[in-house]
């Protein structure tokens, strides 16, 4: 079973409703986004063959479920927190790879490996 090309539209645009909303830091419309998109999230992930799973909507939800942790609760961000995000194979996707390099500066950041953090920074913008 395949997920529907116009689902996943849907679901990307609701992705990027919730990566503005954080950008805002408009908690409460995050969090009510994210109720939302888990939902859809999850059908999708039900989806028993891997072959068809959706491998890029589901690491850009990864990505901003991160964002989303680090916006509502920073001080809980471990050291495996971005370990959801890696389990996902590399995209050769530039808007998704920038975030990835992005969000993994951001990881580092807020577990103090600033050196680390500077060359995410710079791999992120790369992607520019």
């Amino acid at each position: 079973m395949h997920v529907p090309v116009k689902e996943n539209e849907q679901v990307t645009k609701l992705l990027n409703n919730w990566y503005q909303a954080m950008l805002q830091e408009q908690v409460l419309k995050a969090t009510n986004l994210k109720q939302e998109i888990d939902e859809k999230i999850n059908k999708i992930k039900e989806i028993q063959d891997e072959q068809y799973q959706e491998q890029n909507l589901l690491l850009y939800y990864s990505l901003l479920d991160f964002r989303y942790k680090a916006l509502t609760d920073s001080l809980s961000i471990a050291k495996n927190s971005f370990d959801i995000v890696e389990s996902y194979n590399a995209s050769s996707d530039e808007f998704l790879s920038y975030y990835y390099y992005f969000f993994k500066a951001v990881h580092a950041t807020l577990t103090t490996n600033y050196n680390e953090a500077s060359e995410y920074y710079e791999k992120a913008n790369s992607f520019k």
